[in-house]
Parts: structure tokens; sequence; C-alpha cells
């Protein structure tokens, strides 16, 4: 009996052992939250801050790799947000950096991370459809045409926060409002260079109409 009860400690300790390190490897970069469904379908490699480079000077860049991927039955629109952690200075270091989102070498943003009235702007990184796996690269500027001496020295820290929300399949009850949603707003989109499904799917994540805020275990 005894020989038994050691075998099988022993056998707790190793397997204990086993899912300790492999929890290890899936290390994000300090700077990178991961909420509502995001946390299984965005993975970053490496634990180096994302987007971050020292002493960045005026036209400076910094990049790093995304990869979306879905290994469940529905659909997931991902966006992206930089959230401020340090105070806002008098002269905005964050006003000036651009983000731009490339898939397939196509540019799907590129813009500011704060809006017009210093928010945080939820950047669309796109539609992830079941068993679909997209790479992405996203690229921060430092605007050199925008940035004189009264910015020297100006330190900034953000927080990248990934989000997910689902999108409902076929079979859901939900697809019928999901529809009707979506005919509505193609009347009234205007006609820009972004109607297409990030913009939309950017919308959905706004009017909030399906959003699953537990986290998938």
């Amino acid at each position: 009996m005894k020989s038994i009860i050691k075998t099988l400690l022993l056998f707790l300790v190793i397997f204990s052992a086993i899912t300790v390190r492999g929890e290890a490897t899936e290390v994000l970069p300090s700077n990178v939250k991961l909420e509502g469904n995001s946390d299984g379908i965005v993975f970053i490699s490496g634990d180096e801050p994302f987007l971050y480079k020292e002493n960045m000077l005026p036209g400076d860049t910094v990049s790093r790799k995304m990869i979306l991927k879905n290994n469940y039955t529905d659909s997931y629109f991902v966006y992206l947000k930089g959230e401020r952690i340090s105070k806002e200075e008098p002269y905005d270091l964050l006003d000036k950096i651009y983000v731009n989102i490339t898939y397939e070498n196509k540019s799907i943003y590129n813009g500011k991370i704060l809006g017009k009235n210093k928010e945080s702007r939820e950047i669309p990184l796109g539609l992830i459809k079941p068993g679909e796996e997209k790479q992405l690269t996203a690229t921060a500027t430092l605007d050199g045409d925008a940035i004189g001496n009264e910015y020297k020295n100006k330190e900034v820290e953000v927080n990248w926060i990934f989000t997910a929300v689902r999108i409902p399949n076929e079979n859901d009850n939900s697809t019928n409002i999901y529809d009707k949603f979506k005919k509505y707003m193609k009347n009234i989109l205007p006609k820009t260079g972004y109607e297409n499904e990030y913009l939309f799917g950017a919308i959905i994540i706004a009017s909030g109409i399906y959003l699953v805020i537990k986290r998938r275990k």
C-alpha cells in the first residue's frame, strides 16, 4: 500500500512539473493584456515589451508580429487598443505615435493610438473564422514631422489590450439579430474605404451586440 502511495505521489509531482513547464512557455509581453475571449486566440511570441523601444528618435519605428488563431466553433472579431499607464504630460508623446497593422502585406489600419478626445482607439484586427489562422504585423512610428524640442526626454508607458468578441454562428439563435443589425448598418454606413469587415466588426464592438466576457478555461 505504501509503495502504491509513493508511486502515486511521484506521478503527481512529475505531472505538476510538466504542467507548470507547459504553462511557462506561454509567456506574454509584460505590457500585453488579454481580455474577453482573446486568451487562446491571440498569440505573441517573446516576453520583451510589445511595441516598445527605448530612446526612440523622430521617425523611428518598432514592429512586432501577432498570431490570431481560432480553434473554436464560432467566429471572433479581434481588436487592439493602447491604454496609457504613465501620467499625461502637456506635450503628449502618445499622441504622436502612429500604428500600422498589416496582413498579407496589406494595411488594415494606419492611424493614431488616441482619438480626437485623447481616448484610446479600438484598432480593428479583423474577423477570424473557425479553423483560421492569421499572422499580422504591428508597426509603431514616432511622427518625425510633428516632433520638436518640446518632446525631448519625454516618456510614455502603454499597456496593449487585446479583446475578442464572439460573432454568433448560423446555428445560434442570436444570428437573426446579427443579420438584422448588419442590414441596418449597411443602409446607414457612409461610402468610405473602410466599408468592409474591419469597420463593420468595429461597429459591432462599439454597439455591444454580443460580448462574451467570461474567460474560457
